[in-house]
């Protein structure tokens, strides 16, 4: 009896693997194309068959009292037929998996799902519509980008980073953080002139080149257009270093462009830097919001810009960049003045970025620097007779000295008081 269940087993054991290995076979390669519910008919069929089958046989051996075998065979066959529809599921219900790891890729963020989910008539439905989701993905993504790339030509991405925000869409009015940062205020001359002799389009499309120019200069030195006013740019750098080689690059471009075809000799412009505290967040109301950098620092690079004007210099900025700029930056400037600022209590040390200049003509400048700011601080000092000799020594020396020729104009007029 012992010999005949352990023969019954075995054979139960190879006729369940050679079935298992048969319906493998016709899901790949015949099956797949089915409905689920039919295929799991089909899969499940032989097996509750043979098990009923088995149970028939074996009938009258569990009638008898004691006959422990039996019930042993018995429990033996029903663990196996559990296992075996287990198996038989796992095969069947084995692109489930491959559709759970597809959709945990898009909720992650992938652009495709991953393997080809296919196995019955349900499943390949499944997979067409993954597909069809994730060219809808791909296009909205693409589409995202592209508004993305949209915003930030009004917002500059800088103000999400300082924000610590994503996107545009986290934006919320009020927003705010306070930073130290470097104020760049570059503004266009002779606006008023220039409209008289050329059109109002040609007006328009020089400003644009103008504005254009700039903004790729800023760009490149890792600072962003805040403001454009009208003709003139408030562009903001974490780092003064930058600004000052912005402000450089700016002054250097402009003066090499020509603007011929608008009948205009040249570009005049003033630049004008002041490094401190400000609020950078978002303005406006509920229906209309805009983001900006508001402090008196701003105010006051504007105001150093207009100084240009009196000294026919291109460049200046405040002790306090000068004060942030990091000891192992390099480049060449000069003492142009202390002066009282509309808006500020105390008068302001100015200096001038000489790096624009050509080589020639900053060489001389600098040639010149020490005494001439010896110059500045007799002048400073009401010894204008001292100082104008020194400046008019300097003039001598070097007759394109703008700033010395009117440091020398005003001493020599104070003198005549």
């Amino acid at each position: 009896m012992q010999i005949l269940l352990g023969y019954e087993i075995i054979n139960y054991l190879i006729y369940s693997a050679i079935g298992i290995f048969v319906l493998w076979i016709l899901n790949k390669l015949i099956f797949k194309k089915l409905s689920l519910a039919f295929k799991l008919a089909i899969n499940l069929t032989p097996f509750t068959f043979l098990f009923f089958l088995i149970i028939a046989n074996n009938y009258q051996n569990l009638l008898e009292v004691n006959n422990y075998q039996a019930y042993l065979f018995l429990g033996f066959v029903t663990i196996t037929y559990l296992m075996l529809i287990y198996v038989v599921l796992l095969i069947l219900l084995e692109p489930i998996n491959k559709l759970i790891n597809s959709t945990k890729r898009l909720a992650k963020g992938y652009k495709d799902a991953g393997e080809k989910i296919e196995g019955s008539k349900e499943f390949d439905i499944i997979d067409t519509n993954i597909n069809l989701i994730e060219k809808q993905y791909k296009k909205s993504s693409k589409t995202r980008l592209e508004m993305e790339e949209e915003y930030f030509k009004f917002i500059p991405k800088q103000f999400f980073k300082y924000l610590g925000k994503k996107d545009v869409l986290e934006m919320k009015l009020g927003a705010n953080v306070q930073k130290t940062v470097s104020i760049l205020f570059c503004d266009m001359r002779d606006s008023f002139s220039r409209s008289e002799t050329i059109s109002l389009y040609e007006n328009f499309e020089l400003i644009n080149e103008y504005l254009g120019l700039i903004g790729q200069v800023v760009t490149r030195n890792n600072g962003f257009i805040d403001k454009y006013l009208g003709d003139g740019v408030l562009a903001v750098f974490a780092r003064s270093r930058d600004a000052i080689k912005a402000s450089s690059q700016i002054a250097a471009k402009l003066n090499k462009k020509t603007v011929k075809k608008y009948n205009l000799k040249k570009f005049n412009f003033g630049i004008g830097i002041h490094t401190g505290k400000v609020v950078i967040g978002i303005v406006g109301g509920e229906n209309r919001m805009s983001p900006t950098v508001i402090s008196d620092s701003v105010n006051l690079a504007s105001r150093v810009e207009t100084l240009n004007k009196e000294f026919e210099t291109k460049i200046l900025f405040t002790k306090q960049t000068l004060n942030n700029l990091p000891n192992n930056f390099s480049f060449s400037y000069r003492y142009i003045g202390t002066f009282k600022v509309k808006g500020n209590l105390e008068k302001l040390p100015l200096f001038e970025n000489l790096d624009y200049y050509s080589k020639e003509s900053k060489d001389k400048i600098m040639k010149y620097s020490d005494i001439f700011e010896s110059a500045i601080r007799a002048y400073e000092k009401g010894q204008n007779k001292k100082a104008s000799k020194i400046f008019n020594a300097i003039v001598k020396e070097n007759p394109k000295d703008e700033a010395a020729k009117k440091y020398l104009k005003i001493s020599e007029r104070k003198q005549k008081k």
